[in-house]
């Protein structure tokens, strides 16, 4: 499992939302959030950031078979049973908004840790560096730019 570390961030969910829109083409993804009012921010985000387009995604605390390959979710990622390994077509990515670990994480390929520039976000991305390294996972750090 690879895990980066997207630092230097000034406003985390725009900074999602460009790193979303770098992805979503061939990739299904989740948006772990832990606050519903953080996943309600980020929903409205993906449909309006770009003034001339959107990023089609749902909200949901309920496993939905509408074929949306980004969903927004406060759930435990297993209970919400959108792991989907069989699926070989797209990778499987969780965007972490929470500031613990998504539990199940180690289920999909790829993790994304959005850490903004305030101390206390770093000092916390510092110790879930170091938590993944010791699970043996492979992290890197990049800072953030947006894609165009």
């Amino acid at each position: 499992m690879q895990i980066d570390f997207v630092f230097d961030i000034k406003n985390k969910l725009l900074a999602t939302c460009h790193i979303i829109k770098g992805i979503y083409m061939t990739s299904s993804i989740i948006i772990y959030c832990e606050e519903k009012t953080t996943a309600h921010k980020i929903d409205k985000l993906l449909w309006s950031f770009d003034e001339t387009s959107f990023i089609p995604h749902s909200i949901s605390d309920s496993y939905n078979k509408n074929n949306t390959r980004i969903i927004i979710t406060t759930k435990d990622l297993f209970e919400l049973k959108y792991i989907d390994k069989t699926n070989k077509n797209y990778l499987s990515y969780i965007v972490n908004l929470s500031n613990n670990y998504p539990q199940h994480y180690d289920q999909f390929d790829h993790l994304i840790e959005i850490v903004s520039e305030d101390e206390n976000d770093r000092a916390r991305a510092r110790l879930k560096w170091k938590f993944y390294k010791q699970n043996g996972h492979i992290v890197k750090g990049q800072p953030f730019k947006i894609s165009t």
